[in-house]
């Protein structure tokens, strides 16, 4: 037995109490669902919902814009209803020489 350390546990404590963590628990005790299964539930609430809870993905700087998109491996001819939808990030960029170009118009 070790040296109590209060503050180490408190903040290991409160590390795991999470909407993440939450949300974990939720789905393995009133779904009924196994450690994997609520990982992936998770994961798939992270994608879906994510951008619209501000948990959207660090890369979103300026220039940069999240779109939804049909997969790339839906086959053509499907209805777009019953596609699977992806969330891309499309980013603006022409360029150092439009950069260099601006920059000297500026006076930068």
């Amino acid at each position: 037995m070790g040296i109590r350390r209060p503050a180490r546990e408190t903040r290991q404590r409160l590390e795991h109490k999470t909407l993440d963590e939450r949300f974990w628990g939720i789905a393995r005790t009133g779904l009924g669902c196994s450690a994997f299964e609520a990982e992936a539930v998770l994961d798939a609430v992270r994608e879906v919902y994510g951008p619209y809870m501000g948990m959207a993905p660090a890369e979103m700087l300026p220039g940069k814009i999240s779109l939804m998109a049909v997969d790339a491996d839906e086959p053509p001819g499907k209805p777009v209803a019953q596609c699977r939808q992806r969330t891309i990030v499309v980013t603006a960029h022409r360029g150092t020489a439009l950069l260099m170009r601006l920059r000297k118009s500026a006076g930068i």
